[in-house]
Parts: C-alpha cells; sequence; structure tokens
C-alpha cells in the first residue's frame, strides 16, 4: 500500500519537478538576463533542491563479479532471495569449476551482513524483519 502512494506521489509530482529543474537553470544560466535580478542564486538553489528531491535515483550495483579467495579468483553470483517493495534481500555466492577451491569455499562460514536501522527507526525494522 506504501509503496503505491509512494509511487503515485512520484507519479503527481513529476511534471513539477521537471518545471524545478527548468527554473533552476534558468536562474543559474549564465547567459540569462534572470541570474542579475536580486535573490536568483537563492531561488534556483531552492529549485534545484526540489528538483533534486523528486528526482528518481537508480540504485548502484554493487559490481562484485569475483574475488580472491585463499589465492584462487573465483566468481561471485548475485542473486534475490527476498523482494519487498522498498527493500531486497540479496544472496551473494562464490562459484568454482575447480574441486580443491570448492571444497575451500565450504570450510569458510556463511556471513549475514545487512544495513543498520537507523535509531528512530530500528522498533520498526525489528517487527519487519520478524514478519518476513
Amino acid at each position: 500500500m506504501l509503496y503505491h502512494l509512494h509511487d503515485y506521489q512520484r507519479a503527481l509530482l513529476s511534471p513539477a519537478t521537471q518545471l524545478a529543474e527548468l527554473t533552476a537553470r534558468m536562474l543559474s544560466s549564465r547567459s540569462s538576463w534572470l541570474t542579475h535580478l536580486p535573490g536568483a542564486a537563492r531561488l534556483a538553489a531552492s529549485y534545484e533542491l526540489f528538483h533534486r528531491l523528486g528526482k528518481r535515483y537508480e540504485k548502484p550495483s554493487f559490481g562484485i563479479t569475483s574475488v580472491e579467495v585463499r589465492g584462487a579468483r573465483v566468481a561471485v553470483v548475485e542473486a534475490t532471495e527476498l523482494s519487498r517493495p522498498f527493500c531486497r534481500l540479496l544472496r551473494f555466492s562464490r562459484m568454482s569449476d575447480d574441486a580443491d577451491v570448492v571444497a575451500r569455499l565450504n570450510e569458510d562460514p556463511p556471513i549475514l551482513w545487512w544495513r543498520p536501522c537507523p535509531d528512530t527507526t530500528r522498533r520498526c525494522c525489528a517487527r519487519r524483519w520478524r514478519r518476513c
């Protein structure tokens, strides 16, 4: 439900954010006469901030394709284990064709790593984790 409201809000504000980008460019362009008006720099900065708040940002990929384990280079496979509207649980598996390297990889203990929640949402995150 929250994701749909979030997406609807982004779609609703999309024209306003595009207009804010255009206005910020007009107020900060060196060739524009609007740049010389008093307060134009502050106004351009506020429009730029509004544009950046409403803009969609793509999540960067981790880019881990291979790692070195005890002197051997092994491939890393990224797979999505659990997907929710605002998060994904990813699993990184190390793969190799060499039987000796696979045996050494199986000796390593599994590691669970996550991004810690901020103090204000710690209870909320713990409650959601129990539901998964």
